[in-house]
């Protein structure tokens, strides 16, 4: 849950959880540019952190969606 009641966790397995909210998927939608950004090295040995971001402006860019994978493996 978010600081603004708004449910935070969109999907989850034993492999991976996937957090946003509605919101942040309505403004993901409208961009046609996408960046992710895997931490494959510097997650802990059993978690990878991938992020999903847009900019939203000329000098800000927000992650929207958070996957977090509890198997790491490296292909």
């Amino acid at each position: 849950m978010t600081t603004h009641g708004e449910n935070f966790q969109l999907y989850e397995t034993t492999a991976v959880s996937i957090l946003t909210t509605v919101k942040n998927l309505k403004l993901l939608s409208s961009k046609q540019t996408w960046f992710g950004n895997g931490t494959f090295d510097s997650a802990p040995l059993s978690k990878q952190l991938y992020t999903i971001h847009v900019t939203v402006s000329e000098n800000k860019t927000l992650p929207l969606v958070y996957c977090i994978a509890s198997n790491k493996e490296e292909e």
